[in-house]
């Protein structure tokens, strides 16, 4: 997002872009983080076979918690993509993932082509 939240903020507070905003959560993520958000939600896709599955790739990874649950039900390998570098250190931590890369995704497509959402990522090995 490169416009300024000050247009939309009325009270004033002080805001960062969202990976200033996750670095300065990362060490108290997993501490406050519902876990009746996403756990729920892979509990509940019961047609998986998740010890099936070989290889995932968990995106958006943060610090881990996916991949532990994914790791906890059998997924053998289990890689991590994430923007935020304090994340992924945490996540690097856990001993949980195969392979973590920072990587920040970038829309590339003009607003009339919006709707094939094209994107590109910046990757950089990491931990």
């Amino acid at each position: 997002m490169t416009a300024s939240f000050a247009h939309y903020d009325t009270r004033g507070y002080r805001t960062l872009d969202v990976v200033a905003g996750y670095a300065a959560w990362a060490p108290f993520y997993d501490t406050t983080m519902d876990d009746r958000l996403d756990l729920p939600l892979l509990r509940s896709l019961v047609s998986v076979d998740w010890s099936g599955i070989t290889a995932a790739v968990d995106l958006g990874c943060g610090t881990g918690r996916i991949g532990a649950w994914l790791k906890a039900h059998g997924v053998v390998r289990v890689d991590g993509v994430d923007a935020c570098s304090a994340m992924l250190d945490r996540a690097a931590a856990k001993g949980i993932f195969d392979t973590l890369l920072r990587s920040m995704p970038r829309l590339r497509a003009s607003p009339a082509r919006a709707a094939r959402s094209s994107w590109s990522t910046t990757t950089r090995s990491c931990c």
